[in-house]
């Protein structure tokens, strides 16, 4: 949290993210799309500015995918292994209109992690609250 996913970290450049992850499948403006649930997002600076980790558009029907974070939190972990990593410091985000969504992080930021029925369905790496509040 707040760092990078693997050997991908926050502040990168594009190019540094294609030498490690070679071309995305798709662009979307200023995210590159890789298969498998693996978002990337730059800023205006073109520095990465959020990685995500996704299960799939449909929530409910969630693709495979492995990633944890170091304290073993992954896709599928329930509503209790999260608040047990992430302790009273954590605050929920209100997620209008879609029903069965929550999203939580920690109080210091560095992460979002966004719950289905009660399961962890992605997983958003993002600069710890300290970090975000620098000017680049």
């Amino acid at each position: 949290p707040g760092v990078g996913v693997g050997p991908i970290r926050l502040g990168a450049t594009p190019a540094e993210v294609r030498k490690i992850l070679q071309a995305p499948h798709e662009i979307h403006e200023r995210t590159y799309v890789y298969a498998r649930g693996l978002s990337i997002h730059f800023r205006e600076d073109d520095t990465v500015r959020a990685i995500y980790l996704s299960s799939g558009p449909d929530y409910a029907r969630p693709v495979p995918f492995t990633a944890r974070t170091a304290e073993g939190i992954g896709f599928g972990s329930s509503r209790v292994a999260v608040d047990a990593w992430l302790g009273a410091g954590m605050r929920v985000i209100p997620n209008a209109g879609a029903r069965g969504v929550e999203i939580v992080e920690p109080a210091a930021g560095g992460i979002l992690v966004t719950l289905y029925e009660g399961k962890v369905v992605e997983l958003i790496v993002v600069p710890l609250k300290s970090q975000a509040a620098q000017p680049r």
